[in-house]
This record gives C-alpha cells, structure tokens and sequence, in this order.
C-alpha cells in the first residue's frame, strides 16, 4: 500500500480537471518500450502534474499513460516524476491505481 498522503488527506487520487486534459504529447515524450524520456518531457508533460502532490502525480500518469498490454508502466512514470521535480514512494506501483 502506498503510504505518502496526498493533500487532501487521502492516499491519492487523479482530479476530474486532470483526468480531463489531454496526455497525447506526453505518452509521446515516453518512449514506453525503451524505457526513456525525450527533450519534450519538461514541455508537454511537466504543465500537466504541475501543482499535484507527488503521489496525485503519479497516480493521474499511471491513469492516462496506461497502455492494455504493457504490463507495468511505473519505471516509465517514475522517469517523468523525476524529469518534473517530483517523488515516486519507493513502494508505489501503478497496477494499483489502474
């Protein structure tokens, strides 16, 4: 269980206003099969999470970034955390939030 309380005194979730933008750009700026970010992370994905707690971050990314087939898509959204200022708790997990 992820144990870092968001904000709003849960354990995270991803606010309708986020889940509603578009992540187009930002699965594009993850390169998900080789597992690595290019120059236009900061840009396109970085103005989506800003001003979530990290683990509201990294929930809304596991939620929009999701890809049927692939099984675990959290070392791709720990690689955009970390290219966006934010933490990832070590025990955090996508398959959970998904």
């Amino acid at each position: 269980m992820v144990t870092a309380a968001s904000a709003h005194g849960g354990y995270g979730y991803c606010p309708s206003n986020v889940l509603g933008l578009d992540f187009t750009k930002c699965v594009t700026a993850l390169d998900i099969f080789k597992l690595r970010i290019n120059e236009s992370c900061k840009q396109d994905c970085c103005p989506l999470i800003d001003g979530l707690v990290d683990v509201d971050a990294a929930i809304c990314l596991c939620k929009k970034l999701y890809v049927p087939g692939v099984v675990d898509i959290t070392v791709g959204v720990r690689l955009i955390l970390n290219e966006c200022g934010k933490y990832c708790p070590d025990d955090f997990q996508c398959s959970k939030y998904i």
